[in-house]
């Protein structure tokens, strides 16, 4: 998702994971799970938006996507893993 928002594509995805951080009303759209009609419409309504829209959250998935530094997220990740580990020795 994130490499789709980097591309500065709007995106759709369904409610599981990471997907209701990342998908949201300024990047793009959350569907429903299993609902195909929910599908459908939210592609026609990002398929339909006005160029000043689309270029707004084009702009907003791509600063979105830049938000997260790999670098920081893996040193964050490293630390809540040592915490992790300390705490259940």
């Amino acid at each position: 998702m994130l490499e789709a928002l980097a591309c500065r594509t709007p995106l759709i995805a369904t409610e599981a994971g990471a997907s209701p951080q990342l998908a949201t009303p300024q990047t793009g759209a959350l569907c429903k799970n299993r609902d195909a009609q929910s599908l459908a419409d939210l592609v026609e309504k990002i398929l339909t938006l006005s160029p000043k829209d689309w270029e707004i959250i084009s702009e907003n998935a791509r600063q979105l996507a830049l938000s997260y530094d790999w670098t920081k997220k893996s040193a964050h990740f490293e630390k809540t893993l040592k915490h992790f580990l300390a705490d259940n020795q």
